[in-house]
């Protein structure tokens, strides 16, 4: 599943920021082939950032979740993984804002053809800068979905119309497939 960035398209927030109690989550929808998703790529940047685009903001690392699908919104969650081993590279600066293509090894069960939802969250850190997924091009399946108790959205509302004005944002999956077992007899 491939849904590369628009490194000229919009930042969707889905961080938690530190001292203000702010949590967001931007999901997107995919389908995996494999039945085993064994690396996750996104892309994000940060913004509202005090100095000019250059590396070196210290990533304290994300929350990557994944969910089943029900009526095209994320429903039960099926992995809540804490990641702070994890590659990032710079791949463009627009303005101040970095923006950044990260990835993960994870291992992750799911059913190929079925509909999932990915959350790649920002951990814990301190305001300025922000930071946010990036858009993709084109849309693929489902509109993104966004939610934030903080702003009074509990529940998960779609960020094509109601937020941000961008419906899909970029990941690309790995995935991998068991071989069979033979047994002696």
């Amino acid at each position: 599943w491939s849904e590369p960035p628009d490194l000229d398209g919009l930042i969707g927030a889905s961080e938690i920021i530190l001292g203000y109690g702010v949590e967001m989550e931007l999901a997107n929808d995919f389908i995996p082939a494999e039945p085993v998703i064994t690396h996750v790529t996104w892309w994000g940047a940060y913004f509202e950032t005090e100095s000019p685009c250059e590396p070196g903001i210290t990533t304290p690392g994300f929350n990557l979740r994944i969910w089943t699908d029900v009526g095209c919104k994320p429903e039960t969650l099926v992995a809540d993984l804490s990641i702070t081993d994890f590659t990032e590279e710079l791949i463009h600066c627009r303005g101040w804002t970095p923006i950044y293509r990260y990835g993960a090894d994870v291992v992750v069960e799911v059913l190929p053809g079925n509909r999932y939802w990915f959350c790649a969250q920002l951990k814990g850190h301190y305001f300025p800068p922000r930071w946010g997924r990036l858009e993709s091009l084109p849309i693929l399946g489902c509109e993104s979905q966004w939610r934030s108790e903080y702003f009074g959205v509990p529940d998960w509302i779609g960020a094509c119309s109601d937020i941000f004005e961008a419906c899909d944002f970029s990941q690309e999956f790995t995935g991998d497939h068991p071989e069979a077992c033979c047994f002696t007899d």
